[in-house]
């Protein structure tokens, strides 16, 4: 469908996205500066059903205070 939503991490690393269409398949990128983009593919989600997400990220030797995470439900079929 290409939708697409963003979240911003709190001081736990726990982020919510609001208003995305239940089922999946959803791909999560998170980025912030000074680490690599960090990738997880074929996320679903039920209603009511909380999804915890483990996401290690690479530190770096600079600090960071803002992390960002993007979610977008994968397209079928090669489309996006």
């Amino acid at each position: 469908t290409g939708q697409s939503s963003t979240a911003t991490t709190n001081q736990e690393g726990a982020f919510a996205f609001t208003g995305l269409n239940l089922g999946g398949p959803f791909r999560i990128t998170v980025t912030a500066p000074g680490f690599a983009p960090t990738v997880v593919d074929d996320v679903f989600v039920s209603p009511g059903d909380p999804l915890r997400l483990p996401i290690d990220v690479a530190a770096d030797a600079g600090a960071t205070s803002e992390i960002v995470v993007i979610g977008e439900r994968a397209g079928r079929g090669g489309q996006t």
